[in-house]
């Protein structure tokens, strides 16, 4: 199973998802339907097994919170 980065990932599905339903997906909270699925297929190259769990299969997920800047 070949990982997809986070942020391509995003842009990817920014094209066809409102912003939530984006989060949804990238939490495993939601999923496309198996025609969408299909259709990202064919687009994309991304295979089904790749939607069963889509979080482990993301690469540079970013940490959440704010990062701190080391203080001195």
């Amino acid at each position: 199973m070949k990982k997809i980065d986070f942020f391509d990932f995003t842009k990817i599905l920014s094209n066809h998802y409102t912003l939530i339903s984006v989060k949804k997906i990238r939490t495993n909270k939601s999923r496309p339907s198996f025609k969408k699925q299909i259709e990202f297929k064919k687009l994309y190259g991304i295979p089904h097994e790749f939607w069963v769990d889509v979080r482990s299969n993301l690469t540079n997920i970013p940490k959440r919170g704010r990062k701190r800047k080391d203080r001195e």
